[in-house]
């Protein structure tokens, strides 16, 4: 456990003495890295078709990011990588959205991972949230009416206002 330990480079030494008496020495380091944060903004809950936007990380390390969004039935509905550096190679915070164009209303997971390839630390956040459906919308007026004359409006699975028509 690295709970309480800054960031750095630790020594590791580890004897192991048998029963009788023979041991072991062996010696090893560990880099504890500074923490990246993965912010998952405004996600909750979107429409069919909407993008889920704003998935930001913010890193001291990190080199490359990747993700993965499985549905309900824990399929994956989408796979993505990049990068989080510069063209010099320093770590940046990254921003990156993912396109819902075709997936189907319903409760899906995300999961980010953000990894220094080069030294192997990785850092994970998931979140959960829900594709709404579209609501449906039936409008059934007369081609033409007059003034103060009365229509329908049939709205289906609407979780939005019903507005009026005046």
């Amino acid at each position: 456990n690295t709970n309480g330990l800054n960031p750095g480079v630790y020594n590791l030494n580890v004897t192991v003495t048998s029963s009788h008496g023979c041991s072991k020495d062996a010696a090893s380091t560990i880099t504890i890295f500074n923490s990246t944060s993965i912010e998952i903004a405004h996600i909750d809950s979107v429409c069919k078709g909407d993008n889920i936007g704003d998935v930001v990380i913010t890193t001291t390390y990190a080199n490359k990011y990747t993700y993965l969004v499985k549905n309900a039935n824990g399929d994956d509905v989408a796979t993505g990588t990049g990068s989080t550096t510069n063209s010099e190679g320093t770590p940046v915070d990254k921003s990156f959205s993912i396109a819902t164009t075709t997936w189907a209303a319903g409760t899906y997971t995300l999961t980010v991972t953000a990894e220094n390839t080069t030294t192997g630390g990785k850092c994970d956040a998931t979140t959960t949230f829900t594709i709404n459906p579209i609501p449906v919308l039936t409008f059934t007026p007369h081609a033409a009416i007059c003034e103060n004359a009365e229509t329908t409006i049939d709205v289906a699975h609407s979780t939005t206002h019903i507005k009026t028509l005046e």
